[in-house]
């Protein structure tokens, strides 16, 4: 996909503890961060993300862990460089502008090329797990639908330039590795809602874990359960009536943006103000349900059925699946 510019960067501030000086040029020459996004996002808890960006002055955008070697890509991940593992990275008060959260790190003066693993977010919902000569680090997540889980390496090896100004960073373009779901509501032709509202959407029986590899980016999911209900709400946070019937359906207003495993059909549960519950209801979308792909569910309510149906869009819709609800 193709990647939205956020040039998300900074050469950190020369501080702290210092390497070995070397022979001649800079002594010692802070890892600078620079990083993009392939897309936005509307998930709730992305990181967080605004659009296309990770916002200024906030701690904890994306966690980052480094590995030093001189053979090449590593293959065994017991020992970090420096430190720099799971480490917090914060933006500063200057929108892509970032630091590292226990101050700033430096390249290897004897000659180690650096290796980068980046990952976002962090929270209670993640767990992260060190890696060993044998396994590569992973995280948990435990996720309600609201997570927008991003990735992204950089292995073609940094090492240390002769002067500052000639140094290579890391740039990194993080991936979405689940896929969104938002929906809108309306009523058929015939009806009329009368002020009805959709009161709960329960995704059902899709995986609620997952361990992210940060070596290679395999999801290996996990635990099944359903997603949604609490997140029936408009972007102002009240309850999105069903609309009365229009024929210009990029009109209607997208809620309850939903972020779960890449998969092209799943069943939903709708309930309305009024108890009225529509169960097993099966959406099917038209387009490829892989990691970073964006649909949008458009609900159509009759008094006795739902009918959904679903089409890819980009994180900006564009297009749509349709469900009608009789």
């Amino acid at each position: 996909m193709k990647k939205i510019g956020i040039v998300l960067g900074a050469l950190l501030a020369l501080a702290g503890c210092k390497p070995e000086p070397g022979e001649e040029g800079d002594p010692f020459i802070p890892i600078g961060l620079t990083a993009g996004l392939e897309a936005g996002t509307k998930a709730l808890k992305p990181g967080p993300i605004e659009g296309n960006n990770f916002p200024a002055n906030t701690t904890d955008v994306f966690r980052l862990t480094v590995y030093a070697s001189n053979s090449g890509i590593p293959t065994a991940f017991g020992s970090v460089y420096d430190e720099i593992e799971n480490a917090q990275v914060n933006s500063t008060a200057d929108l892509g502008r970032f630091s590292l959260q226990e101050g700033p790190k430096y390249y290897p003066g004897t000659g180690e090329a650096l290796y980068f693993y980046a990952y976002s977010p962090y929270g209670d919902y993640a767990e992260y797990n060190s890696g060993t000569a044998a396994v590569p680090p992973s995280v948990t997540y435990t996720f309600d639908g609201t997570q927008d889980i991003l990735w992204d390496t950089v292995t073609r090896g940094i090492r240390k330039a002769a002067f500052i100004g000639g140094q290579e960073n890391p740039d990194f373009n993080f991936q979405h590795k689940l896929m969104l779901v938002e929906f809108t509501a309306m009523a058929s032709e015939n009806f009329h809602p009368n002020g009805l509202e959709v009161r709960e959407i329960w995704v059902k029986d899709v995986n609620t874990q997952v361990e992210l590899d940060l070596v290679s980016g395999r999801m290996q999911y996990g635990a099944r359960g359903e997603i949604g209900n609490a997140f029936v709400t408009s972007k102002d946070g009240k309850r999105v009536q069903v609309q009365e019937y229009t024929e210009n359906q990029e009109s209607l207003e997208s809620f309850c943006p939903l972020m779960f495993e890449p998969q092209a059909t799943f069943v939903i549960e709708v309930v309305l103000s009024d108890g009225t519950t529509y169960s097993d209801v099966p959406v099917s979308l038209s387009g490829s349900a892989n990691p970073g792909a964006s649909f949008r569910v458009n609900l159509t309510i009759n008094r006795s059925e739902i009918v959904a149906t679903g089409t890819v869009v980009p994180w900006d819709p564009q297009g749509d699946t349709d469900v009608t609800l009789d």
